[in-house]
């Protein structure tokens, strides 16, 4: 073989020794770098100069939340620092970084009646009247038929995620401050039931669960709504269900938080560093968060039962109103929600 040969051959070798060399580079900056999600899918060897590879790169749909794809993974120097860290029906949160979270909450719900929660006007409120720990440089918007929040975080972590971690002592102490900080609240009353600011409120406990309706102190308004669903049941079980709606005219209206469960709180060294989610408050009758808490909080361990205990020992145990929503959730005939219908958010 002549040297032009040669020297042609080991040009060639030259060649595919890079080409190898920067596979491998690329392989290895996957498994060390790209997202788990990525790996796995055969995208790893994927050469991007070829036409075909960036659109296989470009379908690959790595966040359906966001469209984020493939080639977005592969070609980005940057890791995003946004991320999910809540959804449900009606609410997604993100994580904007260490400093920052963006909650974002649709206007309409499936039975296609709007409704705006409580949490901007009571936190601020409750930022502004108490000491209670809650996030501060709350920003409020509304657009595309969507509420959003842009607000700093809490220190700390929720409550749930570290409760069985601690011992009866530490709990009993989270338990008399959160407790602590919703008598602060209850200190501001209204006549009636309403929202900080001065809105009618919703009945989260004897309204419907599938339409929007506002606490009334009028029982004659609020019987009248019912009455269709109480189709099965006697005269005289109807009457003294009537007679003994426990929201009256006069009644004493405090200023409550509404879904005291231990993902609204935070902790920090055994102590309490902020209460969250203001959307189901108000002033609700002096009750309410007594009643509330048993349906709310005690699914969580003896959170629940601790928590109602000191709420009980500390503003008194409303046996008799807890007993007629315990009786109004229990009518078969009682509207129900469907929970067989598909909700679909997202196009």
């Amino acid at each position: 073989m002549d040297k032009k040969a040669m020297d042609k051959q080991t040009d060639q070798q030259g060649s595919q020794d890079v080409g190898q060399q920067k596979a491998r580079d690329r392989l290895e900056v996957f498994n060390t770098k790209i997202s788990p999600m990525f790996q796995g899918r055969g995208l790893e060897y994927l050469n991007l100069d070829r036409y075909e590879d960036v659109q296989k790169a470009k379908k690959t749909i790595l966040c359906p939340m966001c469209d984020f794809n493939g080639f977005h993974e592969v070609t980005s120097s940057i890791f995003s620092q946004v991320k999910l860290q809540v959804i449900n029906c009606f609410t997604i949160v993100h994580s904007i970084g260490s400093e920052r979270i963006l909650k974002q909450r649709g206007v309409s719900r499936p039975w296609g009646e709007p409704y705006l929660g409580n949490d901007y006007e009571t936190t601020k409120f409750v930022r502004e009247n108490t000491t209670i720990p809650v996030v501060q440089n709350m920003e409020y918007w509304l657009s595309d038929e969507t509420q959003w929040w842009l607000m700093s975080k809490l220190p700390g972590q929720t409550l749930d995620s570290v409760w069985d971690l601690l011992n009866s002592e530490q709990q009993n102490t989270v338990i008399r401050e959160i407790v602590d900080y919703i008598a602060q609240a209850r200190e501001f009353t209204r006549p009636t039931p309403q929202t900080a600011d001065g809105a009618p409120i919703r009945d989260t406990l004897m309204g419907s669960s599938n339409r929007v309706e506002m606490l009334t102190t009028d029982k004659e308004e609020w019987y009248a709504r019912i009455t269709p669903y109480l189709d099965g049941e006697s005269d005289d079980w109807k009457k003294y269900f009537k007679d003994n709606y426990p929201v009256k005219p006069g009644d004493k209206f405090v200023l409550t938080h509404g879904d005291l469960n231990p993902s609204n709180i935070m902790v920090q060294d055994s102590h309490v560093t902020g209460i969250l989610d203001w959307e189901h408050s108000g002033f609700y009758p002096e009750w309410w968060e007594w009643a509330y808490c048993l349906r709310r909080a005690q699914a969580f361990s003896n959170y629940g039962n601790l928590l109602r205990a000191e709420l009980g020992a500390r503003f008194g145990k409303f046996h008799r109103q807890d007993a007629f929503c315990s009786n109004y959730e229990r009518p078969e005939s009682r509207e129900r929600p469907n929970r067989n219908r598909n909700f679909k958010f997202r196009k």
